[in-house]
């Protein structure tokens, strides 16, 4: 059987953005990695922290490994079903948040920065290479009904919908400003024949909606991809 190999995991997660930083350490070695990615809670952050140790044991074969983390509510028993084939020896420990310091520390710098993450100036600095189309297939996906439908007839794409935030019911209110503002005058005329006059909605709480769907570059992406069919036209 190979020497015991002890991992660290800790995860770092913002609530507000919904971005988690993640730190991992292999005591044996001392090599280190990190990296930042979405969850939906801190549970889910750590979780995903403690399988990148894992997955990172499985990578340098270490097939008898322990693996130290500092959140109880994880289900360990159900990772160590999955994993337990890949090893000859995986053992989880539980450890107070004091013992992980190094980790910890190495998830707060993965972590992204709030002012570093995608929002609306990102969004406006791409509009120069954006066709009216691939404006409206990048939200529609974010509402609903007959706003959907309408938005449908306009970027002729239809794309699937996005999860909303829970409790969030003036998606399409919020997607139609967000159009309004960002679109042409052609643009703006069709939503007006269609929804009439709505009161413009602040920068800020578009910013706010921006961060609360998680919206990034990749978004601009899906969007170019929705609508390459009518570009090759």
């Amino acid at each position: 059987m190979q020497p015991n190999v002890i991992y660290l995991s800790d995860a770092s997660f913002d609530p507000d953005t919904g971005h988690a930083g993640i730190g991992i350490k292999n005591l044996s070695s001392g090599q280190t990695h990190s990296l930042s990615l979405c969850a939906t809670g801190v549970n889910e952050a750590e979780e995903m922290a403690l399988i990148c140790a894992i997955e990172h044991a499985l990578l340098n074969n270490h097939r008898n490994s322990v693996f130290v983390y500092d959140n109880i509510n994880i289900d360990t028993e159900a990772l160590k079903g999955f994993y337990a084939p890949m090893f000859e020896k995986i053992q989880f420990m539980w450890f107070k948040r004091e013992y992980l310091k190094t980790v910890d520390r190495l998830a707060s710098q993965a972590r992204p920065k709030k002012e570093k993450l995608p929002h609306l100036a990102l969004l406006e600095s791409h509009l120069g290479s954006l066709s009216e189309q691939m404006l409206v297939a990048m939200f529609m996906p974010l509402a609903r009904g007959d706003t959907y439908g309408f938005l449908c007839s306009i970027s002729q794409a239809a794309p699937f919908y996005k999860e909303l935030p829970k409790g969030m019911n003036n998606a399409n209110k919020l997607v139609l400003s967000l159009l309004r503002q960002l679109g042409s005058k052609t643009l703006r005329d069709k939503l007006h024949e269609r929804f009439g006059n709505v009161h413009a909605i602040k920068r800020i709480a578009l910013d706010n909606f921006l961060r609360e769907v998680r919206f990034d570059e990749s978004w601009i992406e899906d969007a170019r991809n929705e609508c390459r069919a009518l570009v090759c036209a």
